[in-house]
C-alpha cells in the first residue's frame, strides 16, 4: 500500500452560487499506526466517502505511521493547524483536556456494544466538547479496543496472580494508581522500548489491545495472556477547529456525513481482525484465559483509590462518562 494516499478534488465544472470555479481544498491527514491497521483504512474509507460527498471539493493526503509525528505531536498540530485531521488514542489527550481522564477508570464497559452506546450516545457527544477551548473539534471515536494484559511469570485469572507483576505502564497517574491498587508494580516505559523490556525481563507484563499483541508479535517474549479487557480505549477522530470552521457549509456537511460512516466501517473491520488476532496468538503455543466476571468484580472493589483520582482529575467528565457507561448498560 503506498505511504501517501491521495484522493485527487477536480474543481473542473464545479461552479459555486456565483457561477465561479468551487475552489478544491487540501486537507491533511495524520496518524500513528502502520497502513495495515484498521485505524489507518477506517481513515481511507473516511477521505474517499468525504471527497465524494463533497462533490470533489475535498483532497485528502494521509500520512501514516507518525510521519507526522506521534499522538502529542498529532494533537499538537491540529491546535496550530498544520494538521488538519487526525485519530489519536483517547487517554492520550488527558494532557491536554483533563477530562479525558475518565478513560482510565477500569472495568467501565460489558462488550463493544455497550462502549458503542455509550460514545455514540450523549455521554460521548458531551465529551468531545470538552475538546472546542483547546481548539480541537471532535468528530467521533473509532475502535481502538479493550485492553489485555500478557506476562511471562505465569496465567494470571485473579487479583492474587498480579501481586508483585513488574508490569509496563504509559506515563499515566491514574493508570499507576490502579495497577499499584491491584498489586502489581507498574513501570513507565516507552512504546518503542517494550518489546525489548519484555525479553530482557525488564518487565513481566504489558497491556494493550489484542491487535496489537498480535502485530507487535509480543507473544515471542510472553508466556500466557489474560482476556482481561480492563479498559476501553477509543481512538479520538478530530479535526482542528480552525480547519473545520473555514470550510464551506458543503463541505462541513461532507465531513460530518463521511464521519459516522467511516467510524462504523473500521469498526467493523476491527472487531473482525480482533478475532483473527486472537486465533493467531493462541496459534503461537501462548496460554490464553479469560478472566471471569467474579474475578473483575474482585477488582473493581479494589479500585475505589484510583476512581477517585480520576474522578478528581475529570472533573464533570467522570461522571458524564460512568453515568452514561451506566445508562447504556440498561438500553
Amino acid at each position: 500500500m503506498r505511504n501517501l494516499l491521495t484522493f485527487t478534488a477536480i474543481a473542473v465544472g464545479l461552479l459555486s452560487a456565483s457561477g465561479a470555479a468551487a475552489e478544491s481544498r487540501l486537507v491533511k491527514i495524520g496518524h500513528g499506526v502502520p497502513e495495515t491497521a484498521t485505524l489507518h483504512l477506517g481513515l481511507e474509507k473516511f477521505a474517499e466517502l468525504a471527497t465524494e460527498y463533497s462533490n470533489d471539493t475535498l483532497e485528502f493526503r494521509i500520512f501514516p505511521n507518525q510521519q507526522l509525528g506521534g499522538d502529542r505531536e498529532l494533537i499538537e498540530g491540529l491546535q496550530f493547524e498544520s494538521v488538519d485531521i487526525t485519530a489519536v488514542s483517547g487517554t492520550n489527550l488527558a494532557p491536554f483536556a483533563s477530562e479525558f481522564f475518565a478513560f482510565d477508570v477500569f472495568f467501565m464497559f460489558d462488550d463493544h456494544a455497550h462502549a458503542d452506546r455509550t460514545f455514540d450516545g450523549p455521554a460521548g457527544q458531551k465529551l468531545l466538547t470538552y475538546l472546542e477551548p483547546i481548539g480541537i473539534h471532535g468528530l467521533g471515536f473509532m475502535e481502538n479496543g479493550f485492553r489485555s494484559m500478557t506476562n511471562s511469570r505465569g496465567p494470571v485469572e485473579g487479583v492474587d496472580d498480579i501481586a508483585g507483576l513488574k508490569i509496563r505502564v504509559a506515563e499515566n497517574p491514574v493508570q499507576i494508581a490502579a495497577w499499584s491498587a491491584l498489586g502489581a508494580n507498574p513501570t513507565p516505559m516507552a512504546w518503542g522500548e517494550l518489546f525489548t523490556g519484555l525479553q530482557q525481563k525488564t518487565v513481566d507484563a504489558q497491556e494493550t489491545s489484542i491487535e496489537l499483541i498480535e502485530s507487535q508479535r509480543f507473544y515471542e517474549a510472553q508466556t500466557d495472556m489474560t482476556i482481561s479487557q480492563h479498559t476501553y480505549t477509543p481512538f479520538v477522530f478530530l479535526s482542528s477547529l480552525g480547519f473545520y470552521s473555514s470550510l464551506t457549509d458543503e463541505q462541513r456537511a461532507a465531513i460530518d456525513k463521511a464521519a459516522p460512516e467511516a467510524i462504523a466501517y473500521q469498526r467493523e473491520l476491527a472487531r473482525a481482525k480482533e478475532q483473527e488476532a486472537l486465533d493467531a496468538i493462541k496459534a503461537s503455543g501462548l496460554r490464553v484465559v479469560e478472566l471471569s466476571s467474579e474475578a473483575k468484580n474482585a477488582m473493581k472493589a479494589l479500585l475505589g483509590e484510583a476512581n477517585e483520582m480520576a474522578k478528581e482529575r475529570a472533573g464533570e467528565a467522570y461522571d458524564v462518562l460512568v453515568g452514561g457507561a451506566e445508562e447504556a448498560r440498561s438500553q
